[in-house]
């Protein structure tokens, strides 16, 4: 049953015992003792309020953080205030986020947890990035410029097109075990990523809402290279839509509001007889780590992550209802309606206008897809990097980078050897792998 505070008097904010017991107790006491803060009225409603900190209720929240620094949790930090003067008022902002603002929030951990968002975890996400830029640069120069010899474009061509279908394989169950992992944590609750304090709250719940993002962009990427390199498998495409819908549930369940109910506890707080045995009012600082939400929507020109991911879905849409088309159309040919309509429109469709068309369309999604996934990347690693200590390798963030060693040790062994040689270990006698003058049935039916 949830507690009357509407009753509570300014005694009752001078036992610690009462006054951080939860956030909501705090607030009630800012409220009564404190002064609200005058906002403008022109933006969102909002309730603040201040005290000072040599009053009854400041010097109660003094001692308790003093005494918190005398054994600070190293998961909380929080009791630098080196380079700042030292608070004249504490301040509390009970809407419309919880923040309770203090000098020292400026030192609180804001780092996001290692397993999402370590030093490995980047690189991966940094290499995953490179390796999909770099195929699709060399498949263009390969198929569409003609002064590419004809030995090299061969041998490079192939071994692109295979290491293109091992890639897209791997980085589905690669961003797949990423998002069962954040969905698991999402769901588990209440504490979530390990979290001390709302600060590094939000830190967590940034990277997932990065990393479930980061489950659609390249996905939908690498499905596009394969269309346009005439490749096409239903099994690829199943695992490609799974990876994409699962990220895109990530993506709305991480857009939460950071909970106090969703913090972990910290160690020390047993010892804690000046804040009534309860954590300090530090695990209430955020407002030195929402530079993701600012940052990130400038480097995107104001567009929303949600907007990215509708987009990606609605070209994994058009490359859906492409494949798709191609058996109704085959029934479709036996109709003489169908092919008195196509004879009629078949002039139009191979007009130059329509050539333009189709290249337009295809230059601007491929300048979408690549100038996302470029800025998506650089955004995530450049503002994480503050956040996050470089030397902090563990035995999950080796393997995150090392995934991609297979994938790149096949190139080179295809691009130096060839595909024969691999066919020998690869396949099971008598089967093997031959180059032979193929002819696509689905785009040359006759």
């Amino acid at each position: 049953m949830a507690r009357d505070l509407s009753d509570l008097t300014a005694t009752f904010c001078m036992d610690p015992s009462e006054v951080f017991e939860s956030f909501n107790t705090l607030a009630r006491c800012f409220s009564i003792v404190g002064l609200r803060e005058r906002t403008d009225n022109s933006g969102p409603s909002s309730e603040r309020y201040y005290l000072h900190v040599n009053s009854t209720l400041g010097a109660l929240i003094g001692r308790c953080l003093d005494q918190y620094c005398q054994m600070p949790d190293p998961q909380l930090k929080g009791c630098s205030s080196e380079g700042y003067p030292p608070d004249e008022f504490y301040r509390l902002f009970a809407h419309p986020e919880p923040e309770f603002e203090t000098v020292t929030c400026r030192s609180i951990n804001v780092n996001a947890n290692r397993d999402i968002s370590g030093v490995g975890v980047l690189l991966s996400l940094a290499m995953q990035f490179g390796i999909l830029a770099f195929i699709h640069f060399a498949v263009l120069i390969l198929k569409f410029f003609p002064g590419v010899t004809r030995c090299i474009r061969h041998r490079h061509f192939s071994a692109l097109t295979f290491t293109l279908v091992e890639f897209q394989e791997a980085q589905c169950f690669y961003m797949l075990s990423f998002q069962f992992a954040a969905l698991t944590a999402l769901v588990a609750g209440p504490q979530l990523y390990e979290a001390t304090s709302l600060a590094q709250l939000t830190s967590n719940t940034s990277m997932v809402k990065a990393v479930a993002l980061m489950g659609v962009l390249p996905i939908t990427h690498g499905l596009w290279i394969l269309h346009r390199v005439d490749l096409h498998s239903w099994y690829i495409s199943l695992w490609s839509a799974i990876t994409i819908v699962v990220s895109s549930v990530t993506l709305h369940l991480c857009k939460m509001e950071p909970r106090v109910a969703n913090l972990q506890s910290i160690a020390t707080a047993s010892h804690l007889d000046k804040c009534g045995y309860h954590p300090p009012p530090l695990i209430y600082c955020r407002s030195h780590s929402d530079y993701y939400f600012s940052a990130m929507t400038l480097i995107f020109f104001g567009v929303t992550d949600d907007i990215l991911n509708f987009v990606c879905i609605g070209i994994y849409g058009i490359l859906a209802l492409q494949r798709l088309a191609l058996y109704p159309k085959r029934w479709l040919n036996r109709k003489p309606l169908f092919q008195a309509t196509y004879h009629g429109a078949y002039p139009w469709l191979v007009s130059k206008r329509a050539r333009f068309v189709s290249r337009t369309l295809t230059a601007i999604i491929e300048t979408i897809l690549l100038s996302s996934n470029f800025f998506y990347i650089f955004g995530i690693v450049a503002l994480s990097l503050p956040t996050i200590a470089i030397s902090s390798w563990s035995f999950g963030q080796i393997i995150a980078v090392a995934i991609w060693a297979p994938l790149i040790s096949k190139y080179l062994y295809w691009c130096f050897f060839g595909s024969n040689s691999y066919s020998a270990i690869r396949f099971p006698y008598p089967y093997r792998i031959s180059r032979v003058q193929a002819i696509n049935n689905e785009h040359h039916p006759n």
